[in-house]
């Protein structure tokens, strides 16, 4: 692709050893693509073994993606997660956001309070403090887009994501409030020179 094209696409990821989602939108059309990528491991899995799930994984999410120049917004690792395998998931965040990045797409990262300050941004949550949870998001968003099948709260999120690309970008396919103005600007946008590349 030409590194100074415009993007075409907006792409939302939210990224998981079990479940990746993925949305993809058309800034032309506001055509919504929407995909989960699953993988299989062991408690006791061999290096080798993750290595193959990790690949298996990253050419699913890869090929999702289209070869257009895109905006990749994938959601930030949630630092204070307990979950377990947060090493073989931040294997997967990196090898995805760089591969993605080395073919010339524009890649940024999310934090998820501010994808979900973003996807319930139009209607009110239990908790202002906390922001909306899962359920609140998915909820929300399937209200809002009920044409589309948003029960998976993974597929859910990186909808919200590729929402907040498009937003940034001009093409908006849902409704506009405060808080989804603030979420899109809350994130940190790559800028771009006159010869199109990013930096």
């Amino acid at each position: 692709m030409s590194a100074g094209s415009a993007p075409r696409y907006a792409v939302g990821l939210d990224l998981s050893l079990t479940g990746s989602g993925v949305a993809v939108i058309s800034l032309h059309t506001g055509q919504v693509a929407l995909g989960l990528v699953e993988t299989k491991g062991t408690a006791k899995a061999r290096l080798d073994q993750t290595l193959d799930r990790l690949q298996v994984a990253l050419a699913g999410i890869a090929a999702y993606v289209p070869a257009e120049r895109s905006v990749i917004v994938i959601e930030a690792p949630s630092l204070g997660s307990q979950n377990g395998k947060s090493h073989e998931r931040a294997g997967l965040w990196w090898r995805t956001a760089g591969l993605l990045h080395s073919r010339g797409h524009i890649v940024t990262q999310a934090y998820p309070r501010t994808r979900a300050k973003y996807a319930a941004g139009h209607l009110p949550v239990k908790s202002t403090r906390k922001g909306p949870d899962k359920n609140e998001v998915v909820a929300a968003l399937a209200a809002e887009h009920p044409h589309l099948h948003l029960s998976n709260d993974n597929i859910a999120d990186a909808f919200a994501l590729a929402c907040i690309g498009a937003r940034h970008l001009g093409a908006p396919i849902d409704s506009s409030t405060p808080q989804r103005v603030q979420a899109t600007a809350a994130v940190r946008w790559p800028t771009t020179d006159q010869e199109g590349t990013t930096r």
